[in-house]
């Protein structure tokens, strides 16, 4: 995915004329937590990623997570064990992990875009809990696509306008996203939006999933 002119690339593309090296940086990170090695790795990643994040001060963080998911169930695929097979966990245990406490306080006000399988958005129960996710982080926004749509041309004209009215322009998101709806207009079915709000009265972690799958515990549930 991270090639010239892939999915990931595009706000980088659009953007990188309006700002510097330094004020426009793009990082990829794997994450893979199928063992307890992964899992080691995993900490000194994001504890690099936070660094970053802390001394640099962007004033707009996107981030794109690409995931596969379990077709019967929705969970999702966290990396492969130590026989090599795939590991799924649930929707609030993979967030969990993927945002840890270092990069949870940092992603507050970011934008989410969630590149994944269906089941994930289309099965009400999961989808309620990727919600209350999101909830707890405080992101901005979130967007979630399934793979049929995400694979779409459609999908890269909308994150293109997505960089020129909200990152060049300077429009606020939620004003312009019919606009951006229209220019991908083969959708059949809107995105998930997510604004944030949650308040401190509000029960996020209501709801609980089940199976374990053979990974560790998310640190958010330690």
């Amino acid at each position: 995915m991270a090639v010239p002119g892939s999915l990931l690339q595009l706000p980088k593309t659009t953007l990188k004329e309006y700002h510097t090296k330094e004020s426009l940086q793009y990082l990829a990170v794997t994450f893979d937590i199928g063992t307890q090695t992964k899992v080691n790795r995993w900490k000194v990643k994001v504890k690099k990623l936070s660094m970053t994040l802390v001394a640099r001060r962007f004033s707009h963080t996107i981030i794109f997570v690409t995931v596969h998911s379990e077709v019967t169930c929705g969970d999702l695929f966290a990396g492969k064990g130590e026989d090599g097979k795939d590991i799924a966990m649930e929707v609030n245990r993979f967030m969990g992990w993927l945002f840890s406490p270092l990069l949870a306080d940092l992603v507050h006000a970011s934008m989410l875009v969630m590149l994944t399988c269906g089941p994930v958005i289309l099965f009400q129960e999961l989808f309620d809990v990727l919600k209350q996710s999101i909830a707890r982080l405080q992101l901005e926004f979130t967007l979630a696509f399934t793979a049929a749509d995400f694979i779409s041309t459609t999908l890269k004209l909308f994150i293109v306008s997505y960089g020129v009215k909200v990152l060049i322009e300077g429009h606020y998101f939620a004003d312009v996203l019919p606009d951006l709806l229209e220019g991908a207009s083969s959708y059949q079915a809107l995105p998930f939006l997510q604004p944030v709000l949650s308040s401190p009265d509000t029960d996020i972690l209501g709801t609980t999933a089940t199976g374990d799958h053979g990974v560790p515990p998310s640190p958010w549930h330690a």
